[in-house]
């Protein structure tokens, strides 16, 4: 986490310390300590046509949720450790969500008949309908990846293009590194730059709320 302050570095290490030795309360605050840095990811890699469906503040709380459930599992012991930890719940969980929902897409080309001849309501229609999110849920979601976009906006442009190329329009790298003129591994290596100094911006977002 060379990206992070001093300070910073070292008290994610004293609280991951505290949470191996069973501390619950430093276990929790240092789940939190990567909010930020999972909501990031999280938006980079949620498809565009998933997001009516699922937000990336949802996947985050659901990450940390398991995080904290199976925490004992992590046997690292370093702070850089314990986020590819952390990443690599949450890329699986997105992995999950893009492929349940491609194969419900399937199965909805040979459902769309039967919700035709369905006009009047009845099981079909109301099991599509409890698929939407609650109102609550919805505006958390909209506060969180509003300030994401906020952060986003204050970035140098060519930050701000590389992640939007590769969130908002789903390229790949070898793509990206098309229109920005650079190799695909260097165009990934921006990418991951780009993210670092996102997560930086939301930081100070943060301290100044």
């Amino acid at each position: 986490m060379s990206h992070y302050p001093e300070d910073l570095k070292a008290r994610i290490q004293v609280l991951l310390r505290g949470a191996q030795a069973g501390d619950d309360a430093a276990r929790g605050q240092l789940l939190d300590c990567y909010r930020d840095y999972l909501t990031i990811i999280a938006e980079a890699e949620l498809a565009s046509d998933l997001r009516p469906k699922a937000g990336a503040s949802d996947l985050v709380q659901d990450t940390l949720l398991e995080a904290h459930r199976y925490f004992a599992r992590f046997t690292g012991e370093q702070g850089d450790e314990f986020r590819a930890w952390l990443r690599g719940i949450l890329l699986n969980k997105l992995a999950m969500l893009h492929r349940h929902y491609h194969e419900v897409q399937k199965r909805e080309v040979g459902r769309e008949k039967s919700l035709e001849e369905s006009r009047e309501g009845g099981p079909l229609r109301n099991e599509l309908v409890s698929d939407l999110s609650t109102p609550s849920g919805q505006v958390m979601r909209d506060e969180e990846e509003e300030r994401v976009r906020a952060a986003l906006a204050r970035l140098p442009e060519q930050v701000r293009e590389v992640i939007l190329l590769r969130n908002w329009q789903g390229l790949s790298f070898a793509e990206i590194g098309a229109r920005l003129g650079r190799s695909e591994d260097a165009a990934r290596m921006f990418f991951t730059r780009a993210l670092e100094l996102l997560e930086d911006e939301l930081g100070t977002d943060h301290d100044e709320r």
